[in-house]
């Protein structure tokens, strides 16, 4: 998940015996024809590198750590159902170019180590592609951002739908039995919630899980029918769907002020998550970083409980 894929992962030998695993996105299926439609996946170098959302008929939601160290042109973004990988060796292009890349104030980017502050408790995974043309035909999915609603969905055993073109699990170069964990293809999967911070969700289930290249997907929720964006695929320090370890999504309404101003878009409550934030950044950020995590985690979740912002 903090790593995208670079390689093509494990070759055949006369000695190795190979067996493709029938699972998807670890745990999960294929999307069905005009499902999701408006999840896409970022392209590098002729492969996929991260997964992404149509938030605009002209910008892309997705992690930031997608985005870091590279420039705007070295992206284009492919809309479809996808391409089977590794075994397929076919050079993937994205239909639409990028005219700009920006990612959340709040990370600090050093080009030799990457980002420094990644995982703090006030850095947020959350960037933004914006197109040099509109994806026609597509329908943007909303940000859920409404407070109310938020109050309603973020808790434990909620049940999210993580969607993303990822790796189906784990390589394991160093058995006797190498698994081909496929990935290119558009899959999806059921997971429940965790538990939560100020910016994160962990989401997670035996088995099933977000992988490399799912970076930057989304994990949605329904809303009176609707599905709308909750958070997008982060990081974890384990392996994929062993469901030892918090596996974090980023919240997105957390980086919603920062959006509005980026991209124009209007968003629901707005103003209130602007409220918010600010109202952690004034009570934690001189404490240090251990006890201001605490404190933003506590007083948002007394937020969410009283939905009092003074």
């Amino acid at each position: 998940m903090i790593l995208a894929l670079h390689s093509c992962g494990p070759k055949e030998n006369q000695t190795t015996s190979i067996i493709e695993k029938p699972i998807s996105i670890v745990g999960g299926a294929l999307v069905q024809k005009n499902e999701f439609d408006a999840v896409v996946a970022l392209v590098r170098n002729g492969d996929f590198h991260c997964s992404g959302v149509l938030i605009a008929s002209d910008i892309v939601l997705t992690a930031a750590h997608c985005l870091g160290g590279f420039e705007a042109p070295s992206f284009r973004v492919y809309v479809g159902p996808g391409f089977k990988k590794p075994e397929d060796r076919t050079f993937v292009r994205g239909q639409y170019e990028v005219k700009k890349i920006s990612y959340h104030p709040s990370l600090e980017w050093n080009d030799r180590h990457g980002f420094l502050n990644f995982g703090h408790y006030n850095a947020n995974d959350v960037g933004l592609v914006f197109l040099e043309r509109n994806i026609e035909d597509v329908k943007p999915i909303k940000i859920l951002n409404n407070l109310n609603s938020i109050k309603t969905i973020l808790k434990r055993d909620q049940i999210t739908t993580i969607v993303g073109y990822g790796y189906i699990g784990e390589d394991r170069p160093f058995s006797s039995t190498v698994f081909l964990n496929e990935y290119g293809l558009k899959r999806k999967v059921d997971i429940s919630i965790k538990g939560f911070n100020n910016h994160e969700v962990d989401i997670r289930d035996e088995g099933k899980d977000s992988c490399y290249v799912d970076s930057g997907g989304p994990a949605l929720v329904n809303v009176d029918g609707e599905y709308q964006i909750l958070g997008l695929v982060s990081g974890s320090n384990g392996l994929c769907g062993e469901n030892e370890f918090p596996v974090y999504y980023s919240l997105v309404f957390d980086s919603i002020c920062w959006m509005a101003k980026e991209t124009g878009v209007e968003f629901e409550d707005t103003y209130r998550n602007c409220d918010r934030t600010q109202l952690i950044k004034n009570k934690c950020e001189d404490l240090p970083l251990k006890t201001a995590s605490k404190c933003a985690a506590d007083l948002s979740e007394l937020i969410f409980e009283t939905q009092i912002l003074d």
